[in-house]
C-alpha cells in the first residue's frame, strides 16, 4: 500500500491510490476506541523512520488521525494488526468548542457539526520535512471559537510551530471571523503553502458567514492570505470534504453553496447583462484561485470562476454546489478537465476556461433522487481510459453510485454512463462516503472501488463497498463471507469498469434516472440542521479500524 498523505491521495483529489484492492480475506484487526468522533480520514505513511523520540531508529507504516475533541494520534500499522491499542503518540491542542452559542442577532445555538468541534478536516502531511499540519477550533475562554493551525512533528507529536488565524483585513471583501465558520474541507499542501476552506457553523444556513478559503505558509504560520467566496451577500459556503482540489500548476478550485441573503432584490440590484460572479459573488459555483504576486505580496486571486444558468433556482432551493469537492482530471487528450457533483447535478469543465454563466462542457442535472454530498473518484484503466464514480442519495427510487466513462473528441467532451447500482442496492442515500479506488499493478492490473456508508443509526458505520473492474454487469450477486463481528459494516465491492459486484447486492446499468425530489426532501440542511456532507462518515467515527 501506498502513502496517503492527503485527503483522497493527492491535490487533484482524484480518489486512486495504490493498494486496498483486494477483496478477499478482508476482515477487521483492531478497533481503538478514542472517545471522539473523527471526521476527516486517516492518513497513511508507508515505511516511515522515525529519527527522533521513543521511536528513533524504527521503522513503521504509521496511521495518522485526528479527533473532533483536538486530539492528534499516530499509531504503527504493525501494532494495530497486531491487536495492540497503543498509540506512537498522542498530541492534545487546545481545548474544543463544548458548546455553541447562538448566532448574532438571534436564532438557533446548534451546530451543522454535532460538539465537540475541534479538528474536523483531513489533515496533510508534509513527509519531507517530517511534519503534519492540522487545523483545530479552540475556545478562546469566552464561549467563542477561534481557529489554529498546528505544524506537527510526525516523530513526536510535538508542536513545530502554531499561529491563530487572524484576519487584518483589506478593502473589498469582508473580514474573517472564525467564531461563525466550521473547517470540513480536507487541508491541502500545494507549493509551501497550505489551504483550508470554510462553511457556516451553525444549522439551517444562520449566522453571517462566508464561504472562505485561507491560505498559510507552510514555514511562517503567521503568513496568511484570505479569499471569500462573496463579497455582497452571506453564504457560499465551502462545505465539501476535498476543500481545494489543486491542479498541477497551482491553480485551486473550490465549490461553493447558497447565497443565504441573495433575494429578488439582489437579484434586481445586478448591472444589466451582469450575474452575481461579475460581482465577486461566487455561490452556487466553481471558483478558480492562484497566488499572484505584486512584488514581494502575494495575493490570493480569482483566476476564473462558474456558475451554471440556472443558479437562481439552485439557490433559492438550496441546492449547493459546496456540497461536494471538485476533482481535477489529468490531460485527456489534450484536455484540463475538471468535474463535481453537486446536490442537483453532475458538472464537466474546463480548468482553462470555467466559463461564467454557463459555461460548462456537459452537464447531467437530476441524477440522485436524493443530494449528493460526496466528493467523486477517478479511475485509469490499464488501456487508457477514464472512469468516474459518483455517490449521492438513490432514497430506494433510484441509483447510489454511479460511474461514468470521460469521453473526449476533437470537438468536445462529455460524460457517458457506463453503469449505476440498482436502486436500493446499497441504500446509502446521501450519508454514502466519498467513494475511493485501489488500485495494483503487480502481478496484473487490479483495482476495486471502495464507498463506506452509515447506518440510520449515525453513530454506527455502516458497510464498506468495493467493486472490480473487468467483468460484464451481472444481475447474480456473489457474496464473500463476513465474520459475525464485521457483520454491522460488511465489506462490498463492484468492478470500476462495469459494475460487476465482488461483494454485496448485484448492479446494473440501468439508465440515470433524472427523477427529481421536492425542495422538502431535499433541502437536508434546513430539515435536519446540518450543513452537506455534515453526516458522510469522510473515515472513521471515534474508533480506528
Amino acid at each position: 500500500m501506498g502513502d496517503c498523505l492527503t485527503y483522497h491521495y493527492d491535490a487533484e483529489r482524484t480518489g486512486a491510490g495504490e493498494g486496498a484492492a483486494s477483496a478477499t480475506g478482508w476482515r477487521r484487526y483492531n478497533t481503538v476506541n478514542l472517545g471522539a468522533p473523527l471526521r476527516g480520514a486517516p492518513l497513511f505513511l508507508q515505511a516511515w523512520r522515525f529519527r527522533r523520540g521513543a521511536h528513533a531508529g524504527q521503522r513503521h507504516n504509521v496511521v495518522f488521525v485526528a479527533a473532533c475533541d483536538n486530539n492528534v494520534y499516530a499509531f504503527a500499522e504493525d501494532s494495530l494488526r497486531a491487536g495492540s491499542t497503543n498509540h506512537v503518540w498522542q498530541t492534545t491542542l487546545g481545548p474544543p468548542l463544548a458548546t455553541v452559542p447562538p448566532p448574532p442577532g438571534g436564532g438557533t445555538a446548534q451546530s451543522n457539526i454535532p460538539t465537540p468541534i475541534g479538528v474536523c478536516s483531513t489533515p496533510v502531511i508534509d513527509p519531507m520535512n517530517a511534519r503534519i499540519f492540522v487545523v483545530a477550533l479552540q475556545d478562546d475562554g469566552s464561549g467563542w471559537g477561534t481557529y489554529h493551525v498546528y505544524a506537527l512533528d510526525i516523530d513526536t507529536g510535538t508542536v513545530i510551530q502554531s499561529a491563530v488565524l487572524s484576519d487584518a483585513g483589506e478593502s473589498g471583501r469582508p473580514t474573517f471571523d472564525g467564531g461563525y465558520v466550521d473547517q470540513r474541507g480536507a487541508l491541502t499542501l500545494v507549493n509551501g503553502r497550505i489551504a483550508a476552506t470554510f462553511a457556516d457553523l451553525w444549522g439551517w444556513d444562520e449566522g453571517p458567514y462566508h464561504g472562505w478559503v485561507v491560505s498559510i505558509n507552510a514555514n511562517n504560520l503567521d503568513d496568511q492570505l484570505y479569499f471569500s467566496s462573496t463579497a455582497n451577500v452571506f453564504g457560499g459556503g465551502i462545505w465539501g470534504p476535498g476543500g481545494v482540489a489543486t491542479a498541477p500548476d497551482g491553480s485551486m478550485f473550490v465549490a461553493t453553496g447558497n447565497g443565504t441573503t441573495a433575494n429578488a432584490a439582489y437579484y434586481a440590484s445586478l448591472p444589466p447583462g451582469k450575474e452575481a460572479g461579475d460581482i465577486g459573488d461566487y455561490f452556487i459555483g466553481v471558483v478558480k484561485l492562484a497566488i499572484t504576486w505584486d512584488g514581494y505580496n502575494p495575493s490570493l486571486t480569482v483566476i476564473d470562476w462558474y456558475q451554471p444558468n440556472n443558479y437562481r433556482w439552485q439557490n433559492d432551493s438550496d441546492l449547493d454546489f459546496g456540497s461536494s469537492s471538485p476533482l481535477v482530471l489529468p490531460d485527456i487528450g489534450g484536455r484540463k478537465l475538471l468535474v463535481l457533483n453537486a446536490k442537483y447535478g453532475i458538472y464537466l469543465l474546463d480548468q482553462t476556461a470555467l466559463g461564467h454563466g454557463g459555461g460548462e462542457l456537459a452537464k447531467l442535472e437530476g441524477v440522485f433522487p436524493n443530494e449528493s454530498h460526496s466528493a467523486p473518484a477517478l479511475y485509469r484503466t490499464p488501456s487508457g481510459d477514464y472512469y468516474l464514480y459518483m455517490m449521492g442519495g438513490g432514497a430506494g427510487s433510484g441509483p447510489d453510485l454511479i460511474c461514468y466513462k470521460v469521453v473526449v473528441t476533437s470537438t468536445g467532451a462529455s460524460l457517458s454512463q457506463v453503469w449505476a447500482t440498482a436502486p436500493g442496492a446499497p441504500t446509502l442515500n446521501t450519508e454514502g462516503g466519498s467513494p475511493t479506488v485501489g488500485q495494483v499493478s503487480v502481478p496484473s492490473p487490479y483495482a476495486l472501488v471502495w464507498v463506506v456508508g452509515t447506518r440510520s443509526t449515525r453513530s454506527q458505520v455502516g458497510p464498506r463497498y468495493s467493486i472490480r473492474p473487468s467483468a460484464p454487469p451481472t444481475t447474480s450477486a456473489r457474496f464473500l463471507t463476513t465474520p459475525p463481528s464485521r457483520a454491522r459494516a460488511p465489506a462490498r465491492s463492484w468492478e470500476p469498469g462495469t459494475g460487476l459486484p465482488v461483494m454485496g447486492r448485484p448492479c446494473t446499468s440501468a439508465s440515470r434516472n433524472s427523477s427529481l425530489r421536492s425542495r422538502s426532501t431535499r433541502n437536508t440542511k434546513n430539515s435536519s440542521g446540518r450543513g452537506p456532507n455534515s453526516r458522510t462518515p469522510k473515515g472513521i467515527h471515534g474508533s480506528v479500524t
